[in-house]
This record gives C-alpha cells, structure tokens and sequence, in this order.
C-alpha cells in the first residue's frame, strides 16, 4: 500500500525518480552507519558457511537409503 500511495501522490515521473534515488541513497546510508558504529563482526554470520540439514528418523523406522534414491 505504500508503494501505491507514493505512486499516486508523486505522478511526475522525475520525482518519482528522485525519490526512488533517495530511497537507495538511505538504504546506503543506513547501511554504512551499521558497519561503522557494529563494525565487522555483525558481518561474520553472512560469511559462514550454511550448515547441512541432518534428515530426522523416527525411533523403530529404517533410515531411506539415500544413496539408491529412497
């Protein structure tokens, strides 16, 4: 609804442009005033690793053999 409303209310194309410029300009903005006042630790969780899921097997039931497809 936001989106709509800014629309709606900035029908000249070059505020609208304007706008769409400052919104990438604060989103930037935002961005490195994070990094500067957490610094580079916050980043250190986007640099690992995803961890692999272990499938769940229910007590009594076979695992599927993964390797043959089931």
């Amino acid at each position: 609804m936001g989106g709509a409303a800014v629309i709606t209310l900035l029908k000249d194309e070059v505020l609208l442009g304007w706008y769409a410029i400052g919104l990438a300009i604060g989103f930037l903005v935002s961005f490195a005033l994070g990094l500067g006042l957490y610094g580079k630790q916050e980043l250190q969780l986007w640099q690992m690793p995803p961890v692999a899921a272990t499938p769940l097997t229910p007590p009594g039931a076979t695992p599927p053999d993964v390797e043959n497809g089931g």
